[in-house]
């Protein structure tokens, strides 16, 4: 009976010591299954704040992207008005090139007009405007006529001299009005 309850004790310690160590072995397993699902944890918070870095840098980059488009936008539109100014002085500087252009115009026939009449009154000689005259304020008359159209000849010339210049004046600006027009619509049709 000694023998059986020693039997029976022993392998009672033996099984407890075996039920143990399988305890013990079943908590380390547990407790490797618990360390790598908490290194699981780590790796998917290190992602997660990785993603959300990604995401604010994506967002600023978006952001980034709108703010460089609305500045294009303002660029565009900045650039449609300055056309539009540069436009409208072409057109302003194409009716005064036209006005200048038929002033000269108008003066080239007064100065022709007023070249033929000195040129009638250069056929005749002083003897022959005292012979015509009837009397001698007439003669006067007439030498101041020819003064006044002389003097006007030299008006009407000093007059269409300007105007040329200022035609030549104002055909540049034209030419720099169309060359800023040509570089604006560049600009335009690149943006």
């Amino acid at each position: 009976m000694i023998t059986v309850l020693l039997a029976g004790f022993f392998g009672f310690t033996t099984k407890v010591f075996a039920d143990t160590a399988t305890a013990l072995e079943e908590r380390s397993q547990l407790e490797q299954e618990l360390k790598q699902i908490e290194d699981q944890i780590k790796q998917y918070e290190g992602e997660l704040a990785t993603t959300q870095t990604e995401k604010k840098t994506l967002q600023n980059k978006i952001n980034q992207l709108k703010k460089q488009r609305a500045k294009f936008d303002l660029q565009i539109k900045s650039t449609k008005l300055k056309l539009t100014d540069v436009s409208n002085k072409l057109t302003a500087t194409e009716k005064k090139v036209e006005e200048t252009a038929q002033k000269i115009a108008s003066r080239r026939v007064l100065l022709a007009e007023l070249i033929k009449q000195i040129n009638i009154s250069d056929q005749n000689s002083v003897i022959d405007l005292i012979l015509i005259s009837n009397s001698i304020s007439d003669f006067f008359l007439e030498t101041e006529q020819l003064d006044q159209l002389q003097s006007g000849l030299r008006d009407v010339l000093d007059t269409t001299k300007k105007l040329k210049k200022e035609l030549d004046t104002t055909a540049g600006q034209l030419q720099d009005q169309k060359s800023s027009v040509q570089n604006l619509l560049s600009i335009q049709s690149l943006q």
